[in-house]
């Protein structure tokens, strides 16, 4: 099993499960046409990608903080305070 550590292979994929968005669309054209997939770019109701663009999508950074400097998220091993244990429960 092969499992994409790299970052343009977890975008693409992500891409993928979000094909109806139209920022993602010139990266689907592009790994369509790679596998030989073309056949699934168009305009009818068979295919997965338009062959158009509209105005203003395509190169829309990923997220908000795209522009910024990378942030790894805080997790409870990563920075977060711990949260307190609970006293136990009477019975």
């Amino acid at each position: 099993m092969i499992i994409p550590k790299g970052i343009k292979q977890r975008r693409l994929h992500k891409a993928f499960l979000r094909y109806h968005d139209p920022n993602n669309w010139p990266v689907l054209r592009e790994a369509l046409r790679k596998m030989g997939r073309a056949d699934l770019i168009g305009n009818g109701k068979m295919q997965l990608v338009p062959a158009y663009q509209p105005a203003g999508t395509g190169d829309a950074a990923e997220g908000k903080g795209a522009a910024s400097t990378h942030r790894p998220f805080k997790t409870q091993h990563l920075g977060l305070p711990k949260v307190p244990a609970r006293p136990p429960r009477r019975k």
